[in-house]
Protein backbone atom coordinates (compact mmCIF):
# COMPACT_ATOMS: atom_id res chain seq x y z
CA UNK A 1 0.00 0.00 0.00
CA UNK A 2 1.70 2.91 -1.06
CA UNK A 3 1.04 6.42 1.47
CA UNK A 4 -1.58 8.15 -0.44
CA UNK A 5 -3.34 5.17 -0.62
CA UNK A 6 -2.71 4.34 3.04
CA UNK A 7 -3.83 8.39 3.70
CA UNK A 8 -7.19 8.17 2.08
CA UNK A 9 -7.41 4.80 4.52
CA UNK A 10 -7.27 6.74 7.17
CA UNK A 11 -9.45 9.54 5.98
CA UNK A 12 -12.09 6.62 5.87
CA UNK A 13 -11.33 5.62 9.28
CA UNK A 14 -14.59 6.59 10.33
CA UNK A 15 -16.91 4.97 7.36
CA UNK A 16 -14.62 2.48 7.09
CA UNK A 17 -17.84 -0.55 8.23
CA UNK A 18 -20.12 1.58 6.23
CA UNK A 19 -17.78 1.52 2.86
CA UNK A 20 -17.49 -1.96 3.49
CA UNK A 21 -21.38 -2.80 3.56
CA UNK A 22 -22.06 -0.22 0.56
CA UNK A 23 -19.45 -2.61 -1.19
CA UNK A 24 -21.28 -6.01 -0.05
CA UNK A 25 -24.48 -4.01 -1.36
CA UNK A 26 -23.11 -3.14 -4.75
CA UNK A 27 -21.65 -6.51 -5.38
CA UNK A 28 -25.01 -7.73 -4.26
CA UNK A 29 -26.85 -5.66 -7.17
CA UNK A 30 -24.44 -7.11 -9.86
CA UNK A 31 -24.61 -10.47 -9.18
CA UNK A 32 -28.24 -10.69 -9.05
CA UNK A 33 -27.84 -8.78 -12.54
CA UNK A 34 -25.53 -10.60 -13.62
CA UNK A 35 -25.60 -14.46 -11.63
CA UNK A 36 -25.34 -16.24 -15.07
CA UNK A 37 -22.44 -14.26 -16.43
CA UNK A 38 -19.28 -14.42 -13.69
CA UNK A 39 -16.75 -12.92 -15.99
CA UNK A 40 -18.81 -9.85 -16.66
CA UNK A 41 -19.40 -10.18 -12.60
CA UNK A 42 -15.42 -10.17 -12.52
CA UNK A 43 -15.26 -6.77 -14.38
CA UNK A 44 -16.55 -5.04 -11.43
CA UNK A 45 -14.44 -6.22 -8.70
CA UNK A 46 -11.85 -2.81 -9.21
CA UNK A 47 -13.91 -0.51 -6.91
CA UNK A 48 -12.02 2.74 -7.08
CA UNK A 49 -11.88 5.19 -4.64
CA UNK A 50 -15.35 5.29 -3.80
CA UNK A 51 -15.05 9.31 -3.06
CA UNK A 52 -18.49 9.56 -3.87
CA UNK A 53 -20.18 7.25 -1.77
CA UNK A 54 -17.22 8.12 1.07
CA UNK A 55 -18.61 11.82 0.59
CA UNK A 56 -22.13 10.35 1.50
CA UNK A 57 -21.78 8.83 4.34
CA UNK A 58 -18.64 10.95 6.12
CA UNK A 59 -21.87 13.93 5.06
CA UNK A 60 -23.90 11.65 7.23
CA UNK A 61 -21.77 10.70 9.78
CA UNK A 62 -20.68 14.40 9.96
CA UNK A 63 -23.91 15.41 11.74
CA UNK A 64 -23.04 13.50 15.48
CA UNK A 65 -24.16 10.10 13.93
CA UNK A 66 -22.66 7.12 15.92
CA UNK A 67 -23.73 3.28 15.47
CA UNK A 68 -23.52 1.21 12.81
CA UNK A 69 -25.17 2.66 9.06
CA UNK A 70 -28.81 1.43 9.22
CA UNK A 71 -29.95 -0.29 5.40
CA UNK A 72 -31.23 2.81 3.94
CA UNK A 73 -28.01 4.98 4.39
CA UNK A 74 -25.87 1.85 3.05
CA UNK A 75 -28.40 1.48 0.27
CA UNK A 76 -28.40 5.13 -0.88
CA UNK A 77 -24.90 5.52 -0.58
CA UNK A 78 -24.24 2.36 -3.18
CA UNK A 79 -26.79 3.52 -4.99
CA UNK A 80 -24.85 6.72 -5.93
CA UNK A 81 -21.85 4.54 -6.18
CA UNK A 82 -23.96 2.02 -8.58
CA UNK A 83 -24.96 5.41 -10.84
CA UNK A 84 -21.45 6.58 -10.75
CA UNK A 85 -20.37 3.18 -12.50
CA UNK A 86 -23.09 3.58 -15.22
CA UNK A 87 -21.98 6.77 -16.06
CA UNK A 88 -18.55 5.79 -16.47
CA UNK A 89 -19.82 2.21 -18.58
CA UNK A 90 -21.33 4.05 -21.10
CA UNK A 91 -18.72 7.08 -20.81
CA UNK A 92 -16.16 4.23 -22.20
CA UNK A 93 -18.56 3.23 -24.81
CA UNK A 94 -19.15 6.58 -25.67
CA UNK A 95 -15.46 7.53 -26.30
CA UNK A 96 -14.08 4.35 -27.23
CA UNK A 97 -11.93 3.83 -24.84
CA UNK A 98 -10.57 0.47 -23.67
CA UNK A 99 -8.54 0.83 -20.46
CA UNK A 100 -9.55 2.15 -17.21
CA UNK A 101 -8.12 1.74 -13.85
CA UNK A 102 -5.73 -0.21 -15.16
CA UNK A 103 -8.35 -2.58 -16.53
CA UNK A 104 -9.93 -3.73 -19.68
CA UNK A 105 -13.31 -1.55 -20.09
CA UNK A 106 -16.28 -3.66 -20.26
CA UNK A 107 -17.28 -3.22 -23.77
CA UNK A 108 -13.69 -4.10 -24.55
CA UNK A 109 -13.98 -7.36 -22.83
CA UNK A 110 -17.34 -7.67 -23.86
CA UNK A 111 -19.71 -5.73 -26.93
CA UNK A 112 -21.17 -2.25 -26.78
CA UNK A 113 -24.57 -3.72 -26.47
CA UNK A 114 -23.99 -5.66 -23.36
CA UNK A 115 -21.83 -2.88 -21.46
CA UNK A 116 -25.09 -0.11 -22.71
CA UNK A 117 -27.64 -2.93 -21.21
CA UNK A 118 -25.26 -3.41 -18.15
CA UNK A 119 -24.92 0.47 -17.37
CA UNK A 120 -28.60 0.99 -17.99
CA UNK A 121 -29.61 -1.23 -15.52
CA UNK A 122 -27.36 -0.14 -12.78
CA UNK A 123 -28.23 3.42 -13.10
CA UNK A 124 -32.36 2.04 -12.50
CA UNK A 125 -31.33 -0.04 -10.00
CA UNK A 126 -29.61 2.98 -8.33
CA UNK A 127 -32.88 5.32 -9.32
CA UNK A 128 -35.08 2.45 -7.53
CA UNK A 129 -32.96 2.97 -4.35
CA UNK A 130 -33.42 6.00 -4.09
CA UNK A 131 -37.31 6.22 -5.02
CA UNK A 132 -38.05 3.58 -1.57
CA UNK A 133 -35.87 5.67 0.63
CA UNK A 134 -35.26 9.29 -0.53
CA UNK A 135 -36.95 12.13 0.60
CA UNK A 136 -38.09 14.92 -1.84
CA UNK A 137 -34.73 16.91 -1.81
CA UNK A 138 -32.56 13.98 -2.25
CA UNK A 139 -34.83 12.96 -5.44
CA UNK A 140 -34.68 16.71 -6.55
CA UNK A 141 -30.92 16.41 -6.34
CA UNK A 142 -30.12 13.26 -8.01
CA UNK A 143 -32.83 14.16 -11.00
CA UNK A 144 -31.22 17.18 -11.44
CA UNK A 145 -28.05 15.56 -11.45
CA UNK A 146 -29.62 13.10 -14.07
CA UNK A 147 -30.32 15.39 -16.53
CA UNK A 148 -26.83 18.13 -16.02
CA UNK A 149 -25.10 14.68 -16.71
CA UNK A 150 -26.57 13.90 -19.84
CA UNK A 151 -26.09 17.44 -21.39
CA UNK A 152 -22.28 17.84 -19.94
CA UNK A 153 -21.98 14.83 -22.19
CA UNK A 154 -24.04 16.13 -25.17
CA UNK A 155 -21.90 19.49 -24.92
CA UNK A 156 -18.59 17.26 -24.80
CA UNK A 157 -19.62 15.01 -28.42
CA UNK A 158 -21.47 17.75 -30.21
CA UNK A 159 -20.15 21.51 -29.86
CA UNK A 160 -17.41 22.31 -31.72
CA UNK A 161 -13.91 22.05 -30.24
CA UNK A 162 -13.33 26.13 -30.94
CA UNK A 163 -16.27 26.53 -28.67
CA UNK A 164 -15.07 23.59 -26.12
CA UNK A 165 -12.05 25.55 -25.84
CA UNK A 166 -13.65 28.15 -24.04
CA UNK A 167 -13.06 28.07 -20.34
CA UNK A 168 -16.31 28.99 -19.33
CA UNK A 169 -17.56 26.56 -21.43
CA UNK A 170 -15.15 23.67 -19.94
CA UNK A 171 -16.28 24.86 -16.35
CA UNK A 172 -19.72 24.14 -17.65
CA UNK A 173 -19.02 20.93 -18.85
CA UNK A 174 -17.14 19.48 -15.89
CA UNK A 175 -19.65 21.29 -13.55
CA UNK A 176 -22.75 19.45 -15.14
CA UNK A 177 -21.14 15.89 -15.61
CA UNK A 178 -19.13 15.95 -12.48
CA UNK A 179 -19.36 18.64 -9.60
CA UNK A 180 -23.13 18.46 -9.12
CA UNK A 181 -23.27 14.39 -9.22
CA UNK A 182 -20.23 15.13 -5.91
CA UNK A 183 -22.78 17.90 -4.58
CA UNK A 184 -25.89 15.41 -4.89
CA UNK A 185 -23.69 12.60 -2.98
CA UNK A 186 -23.19 15.07 -0.16
CA UNK A 187 -27.17 16.15 -0.37
CA UNK A 188 -28.24 11.79 0.04
CA UNK A 189 -26.01 11.48 3.35
CA UNK A 190 -26.82 15.00 4.61
CA UNK A 191 -30.65 14.50 3.80
CA UNK A 192 -30.72 10.73 5.48
CA UNK A 193 -28.99 12.51 8.79
CA UNK A 194 -30.97 15.99 9.03
CA UNK A 195 -34.71 14.25 8.44
CA UNK A 196 -36.42 14.64 11.72
CA UNK A 197 -34.09 16.25 13.51
CA UNK A 198 -33.89 19.93 12.13
CA UNK A 199 -36.91 22.29 11.31
CA UNK A 200 -37.54 22.58 7.81
CA UNK A 201 -35.58 26.06 6.93
CA UNK A 202 -32.55 25.00 9.10
CA UNK A 203 -32.78 22.10 6.94
CA UNK A 204 -32.63 23.34 3.49
CA UNK A 205 -29.49 25.60 4.66
CA UNK A 206 -27.67 22.82 5.41
CA UNK A 207 -28.38 20.61 2.79
CA UNK A 208 -27.33 23.77 0.31
CA UNK A 209 -23.99 24.17 2.50
CA UNK A 210 -23.53 20.41 1.93
CA UNK A 211 -24.10 20.84 -1.71
CA UNK A 212 -21.90 23.67 -2.34
CA UNK A 213 -19.40 21.52 -0.77
CA UNK A 214 -19.72 18.59 -2.91
CA UNK A 215 -19.32 20.78 -6.17
CA UNK A 216 -16.59 22.94 -5.16
CA UNK A 217 -14.97 19.45 -4.35
CA UNK A 218 -16.10 17.95 -7.34
CA UNK A 219 -15.24 20.86 -9.67
CA UNK A 220 -11.38 20.71 -7.80
CA UNK A 221 -11.45 16.24 -8.38
CA UNK A 222 -12.22 16.96 -12.14
CA UNK A 223 -9.42 19.64 -12.76
CA UNK A 224 -6.92 17.48 -10.68
CA UNK A 225 -7.69 14.40 -12.50
CA UNK A 226 -7.45 16.89 -15.92
CA UNK A 227 -4.13 17.63 -14.84
CA UNK A 228 -3.10 14.30 -14.47
CA UNK A 229 -4.03 13.34 -17.96
CA UNK A 230 -0.28 15.92 -18.70
CA UNK A 231 1.49 14.74 -15.43
CA UNK A 232 1.11 11.53 -14.57
CA UNK A 233 2.19 7.99 -16.28
CA UNK A 234 -0.02 5.36 -17.47
CA UNK A 235 0.62 3.32 -14.57
CA UNK A 236 -0.87 5.78 -12.01
CA UNK A 237 -3.71 6.88 -14.59
CA UNK A 238 -4.69 3.01 -15.44
CA UNK A 239 -4.96 4.51 -18.64
CA UNK A 240 -2.95 5.89 -21.56
CA UNK A 241 -1.80 9.48 -20.90
CA UNK A 242 -2.89 12.32 -23.27
CA UNK A 243 -5.73 10.36 -23.72
CA UNK A 244 -8.32 13.15 -23.64
CA UNK A 245 -6.17 15.73 -25.68
CA UNK A 246 -5.82 12.66 -28.41
CA UNK A 247 -9.51 11.97 -28.03
CA UNK A 248 -10.48 15.63 -28.38
CA UNK A 249 -11.27 16.61 -24.92
CA UNK A 250 -10.10 20.17 -24.31
CA UNK A 251 -9.49 20.09 -20.61
CA UNK A 252 -7.91 22.83 -18.14
CA UNK A 253 -4.24 22.86 -18.91
CA UNK A 254 -5.14 22.42 -23.04
CA UNK A 255 -7.15 25.71 -22.06
CA UNK A 256 -4.68 27.42 -20.24
CA UNK A 257 -1.74 26.84 -23.06
CA UNK A 258 -4.54 28.28 -25.32
CA UNK A 259 -5.14 31.42 -23.21
CA UNK A 260 -1.04 31.98 -23.00
CA UNK A 261 -1.10 32.29 -27.14
CA UNK A 262 2.25 33.17 -28.90
CA UNK A 263 1.52 30.10 -31.42
CA UNK A 264 0.96 27.88 -29.16
CA UNK A 265 -2.63 26.41 -30.53
CA UNK A 266 -0.81 25.39 -33.31
CA UNK A 267 0.94 22.59 -31.50
CA UNK A 268 -2.44 21.57 -29.85
CA UNK A 269 -4.26 21.74 -32.94
CA UNK A 270 -2.04 19.27 -34.83
CA UNK A 271 -3.09 16.74 -31.76
CA UNK A 272 -6.45 17.64 -32.51
CA UNK A 273 -6.50 17.33 -35.80
CA UNK A 274 -4.39 14.58 -36.30
CA UNK A 275 -6.41 12.44 -33.08
CA UNK A 276 -2.45 11.08 -31.90
CA UNK A 277 0.21 11.99 -30.53
CA UNK A 278 3.46 11.53 -31.87
CA UNK A 279 6.72 11.34 -29.71
CA UNK A 280 7.88 15.05 -31.32
CA UNK A 281 4.29 16.71 -30.71
CA UNK A 282 4.73 15.44 -27.28
CA UNK A 283 7.92 16.97 -26.85
CA UNK A 284 6.67 20.37 -28.31
CA UNK A 285 3.67 19.77 -25.67
CA UNK A 286 5.71 18.95 -22.91
CA UNK A 287 7.71 21.88 -23.07
CA UNK A 288 4.78 24.45 -23.63
CA UNK A 289 3.93 23.76 -20.26
CA UNK A 290 6.76 24.18 -18.96
CA UNK A 291 7.50 26.95 -20.64
CA UNK A 292 4.69 29.06 -19.98
CA UNK A 293 3.92 27.17 -16.00
CA UNK A 294 0.85 26.03 -16.66
CA UNK A 295 0.42 22.81 -14.80
CA UNK A 296 0.93 25.22 -11.39
CA UNK A 297 -1.35 27.74 -12.86
CA UNK A 298 -3.95 24.74 -13.46
CA UNK A 299 -3.01 23.62 -9.87
CA UNK A 300 -3.71 27.11 -8.57
CA UNK A 301 -7.04 27.08 -10.19
CA UNK A 302 -7.79 23.72 -8.55
CA UNK A 303 -6.90 25.33 -5.18
CA UNK A 304 -9.06 27.96 -4.93
CA UNK A 305 -11.75 25.60 -5.56
CA UNK A 306 -10.77 23.39 -2.51
CA UNK A 307 -10.06 26.74 -0.87
CA UNK A 308 -14.03 27.61 -1.20
CA UNK A 309 -14.87 24.05 -0.02
CA UNK A 310 -13.05 24.64 3.15
CA UNK A 311 -14.50 27.24 3.95
CA UNK A 312 -18.21 26.07 3.39
CA UNK A 313 -17.11 23.49 5.69
CA UNK A 314 -16.30 25.92 8.33
CA UNK A 315 -19.47 27.34 8.01
CA UNK A 316 -21.13 23.81 8.73
CA UNK A 317 -19.09 22.78 11.66
CA UNK A 318 -17.03 26.01 12.91
CA UNK A 319 -13.63 25.70 14.10
CA UNK A 320 -14.36 22.11 16.55
CA UNK A 321 -14.48 19.83 14.40
CA UNK A 322 -15.74 17.33 17.15
CA UNK A 323 -16.97 14.71 14.99
CA UNK A 324 -14.03 12.81 13.31
CA UNK A 325 -15.98 12.57 10.23
CA UNK A 326 -15.74 16.23 10.01
CA UNK A 327 -12.19 16.78 9.70
CA UNK A 328 -11.98 13.67 7.39
CA UNK A 329 -14.39 16.10 4.99
CA UNK A 330 -11.73 18.26 5.72
CA UNK A 331 -8.60 15.69 4.92
CA UNK A 332 -10.11 15.26 1.49
CA UNK A 333 -9.70 18.54 0.28
CA UNK A 334 -6.19 17.61 1.09
CA UNK A 335 -5.69 14.45 -0.40
CA UNK A 336 -6.94 15.27 -3.79
CA UNK A 337 -3.50 17.29 -4.02
CA UNK A 338 -1.26 14.68 -3.16
CA UNK A 339 -2.37 12.24 -6.28
CA UNK A 340 0.70 10.40 -7.69
CA UNK A 341 2.13 12.15 -11.08
CA UNK A 342 0.32 15.58 -9.81
CA UNK A 343 3.56 18.00 -8.91
CA UNK A 344 3.61 19.69 -5.85
CA UNK A 345 1.71 23.16 -5.97
CA UNK A 346 4.04 26.33 -6.56
CA UNK A 347 3.11 29.06 -4.27
CA UNK A 348 2.33 32.48 -6.57
CA UNK A 349 -0.15 32.89 -9.79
Amino acid sequence: MNAVTERLTEIYKPIAADLDAVARKMMGVVAGALEPFPREIGAFRSLGKRLRPAICLLAWRSEGIDGAAPPEVVDQAAAVELMHIATLIHDDVVDGAYQRRGHQTLHELFTDKTAVLVGDYLYATAIDIFNQHAGRPVLGAITRTTVGMAHGELMQVLLDPDCRSRRDVYLDIISKKTADFFGAAAVVGASAALTGRAGKNDQEDRLELFRRFGWNFGMAFQMIDDILDFTASEDNLGKPVFQDLVDGRITLPAILLLESGNGVPATLRTVLDQKELSQDIRAALLEDLNRFDIIPKAIRTAEGYLSEAREILQALFGSHRSVEAQQSLYSLCDYILLQRGLPAPVAGG
